[in-house]
């Protein structure tokens, strides 16, 4: 009996463990590349910094303000935005191309041109939103699947359109903004 006891006890501490390491936060950690020669322990340090500031979250808001503080520091970084509610994200990359902006200048940008991508998603004819939505229905396997967005490049385009004149390269691939990269 002691012998069955001490294994139930061990095996109920090993569910807990693995339990409460499954909940651990986790670093946010957008992909990001130095622009300004930054080493590897100083872009750990930006990030970190950068987290402590923005906090984890899944929330779009959080994580494009976890973005441009990255971004502030001299990174080209990816960026998360939103078509609408209820549809696969879209993931850019950024690269400032002038430094010496503040992460709330960058934010509001990268704010205003999301409002531009929701702006283009929304005022589509109503058989090219059927069509939208079809496609991200049967590659995702249900509504909220998130399935394929065919509109994904002009959307890109979009942001990018907007983006540049703020002072920003933007792409929906790393070797889009990082030459050679």
């Amino acid at each position: 009996m002691t012998t069955n006891g001490s294994a139930r006890t061990a095996l109920f501490g090993a569910l807990a463990l693995v339990f409460v390491a499954a909940c651990a936060r986790s670093p946010q950690r957008l992909d990001l590349i130095a622009l300004e020669g930054q080493t590897l322990s100083r872009a750990v340090v930006d990030q970190r910094e950068c987290e402590t500031e923005f906090p984890y979250t899944r929330e779009e808001a959080t994580l494009q303000a976890y973005a441009a503080c990255l971004l502030a520091r001299g990174y080209v970084s990816e960026v998360p935005l939103s078509a609408s509610s209820g549809t696969k994200r879209i993931t850019v990359y950024v690269r400032p191309d002038r430094t010496g902006r503040v992460a709330s200048e960058i934010r509001n940008d990268i704010t205003v041109c999301e409002g531009a991508v929701q702006k283009a998603y929304s005022d589509v004819s109503p058989g090219y939103s059927f069509a939208r939505f079809m496609a991200s229905y049967y590659t995702g396997m249900g509504p909220y699947g998130g399935g394929v967005n065919i509109q994904r490049g002009e959307l890109i385009k979009t942001f990018g359109g907007c983006m540049a004149p703020r002072g920003y390269a933007v792409g929906g691939e790393r070797h889009d903004v990082v030459p050679g990269r």
